[in-house]
């Protein structure tokens, strides 16, 4: 499945060749990196809508937006010689924004009070009945969003403790990590879920092929939703 993986800008003397076959036209602005397989193409935003059907056809794109990112000389000529490894510095520079982001966030977080132990019965695990949620590092009386698609599967929007959302399939199934582009969020499996950097572009693109959603205050009330769907005759 092809995915939108940045949109970029150069500056106008340095433009760089459009990769549509029959194009030959070199463009500088609003330059289209789309990753299909293998393959990589760069295209100009008029070769790209022609190619996919349309500007918004493979939604927003994992880096950049609008007009695009004004790339530095040295990243043009990653651009032009090895768009994957420009790729590959972009996701990176992504995960150390994500890494001082949770940094800062734990500075501000106090330290617990040290209190006198105290015996208490053995942790048990908690179960996906209980008011809790099933997901240790979910944040706290967080709402939670439920958005559910024709072929019966759903997704549940988690905020983590950190502050940063993830989406967990309900119920998992074998390949949940593929299903979405990189627009949509990054398989964490450690924890089984998605890790989304933008949930309203992400939004945004489940919206095109699901049934419908729905914000839930706490996760009885989701859970509550989640057994009537599996009754028969439900939606």
């Amino acid at each position: 499945m092809p995915t939108l993986r940045a949109i970029v800008s150069v500056d106008p003397e340095h433009r760089v060749w459009c990769s549509e076959v029959g194009c030959g036209h070199t463009v500088h602005k609003a330059v289209h990196v789309v990753q299909d397989g293998k393959a990589i193409f760069i295209l100009g935003s008029t070769c790209f809508a022609k190619k996919y059907g349309g500007a918004t056809a493979l939604g927003g794109p994992s880096y950049g937006g609008g007009g695009g990112r004004q790339l530095t000389d040295a990243e043009r000529e990653l651009l032009a010689n090895n768009t994957a490894a420009l790729l590959a510095q972009f996701e990176a520079e992504v995960e150390e924004e994500g890494r001082l982001r949770r940094q800062t966030l734990s500075r501000k977080i106090p330290p617990p009070l040290i209190a006198r132990p105290i015996k208490q019965k053995p942790a048990t695990l908690v179960s996906t009945g209980s008011f809790n949620s099933p997901w240790p590092w979910a944040g706290p009386g967080r709402s939670m969003f439920y958005i559910h698609f024709p072929d019966g599967t759903g997704w549940i929007r988690v905020e983590h403790k950190d502050g940063e959302q993830r989406l967990v399939p309900w119920p998992k199934f074998e390949g949940w990590d593929e299903t979405w582009p990189e627009i949509v969020g990054k398989a964490d499996h450690e924890l089984g879920c998605l890790y989304v950097r933008d949930f309203k572009s992400a939004l945004e693109f489940l919206r095109q092929s699901s049934a419908w959603d729905k914000v839930y205050g706490s996760w009885r009330e989701l859970k509550a939703e989640l057994d009537r769907l599996q009754r028969p005759n439900r939606r």
